[in-house]
């Protein structure tokens, strides 16, 4: 088995933190560089796994759930043609506050209109 008895100085040369040897190229700089990188990667790992997780929560793009009233119906359908159609938008934008204004029907066609 083994040959000999192990002392307590080998044992607790066997416990001491890791580190590189002082002759090392860069000396004491090299553990400070080699630890700053290990944190930066750690950093990136960390960082990539929080934005996956905030991606994995993200609920789907809602359907268009227009209210009944007619003022805020408008406003959604207004903001639903300038997201969708900007240029469907542009073309009746000067006309928005008119007194020929499109009316509700007239931004709902426009909408289907894809």
């Amino acid at each position: 088995m083994n040959e000999g008895t192990i002392t307590e100085a080998t044992l607790q040369s066997g416990l001491r933190d890791i580190r590189l040897p002082g002759a090392a190229a860069g000396g004491p700089w090299a553990e400070v560089l080699a630890t700053l990188a290990l944190a930066g990667l750690l950093s990136l790992v960390l960082a990539a796994l929080w934005r996956w997780l905030a991606q994995a929560r993200r609920p789907a793009r809602a359907t268009l759930t227009l209210p009944n009233e007619a003022g805020a119906r408008r406003i959604c359908l207004l903001r639903r043609l300038k997201a969708d159609h900007p240029d469907r938008y542009d073309a009746i934008r000067a006309r928005l506050y008119t007194r020929d204004a499109p009316d509700n029907a007239t931004l709902e066609a426009a909408l289907a209109d894809d």
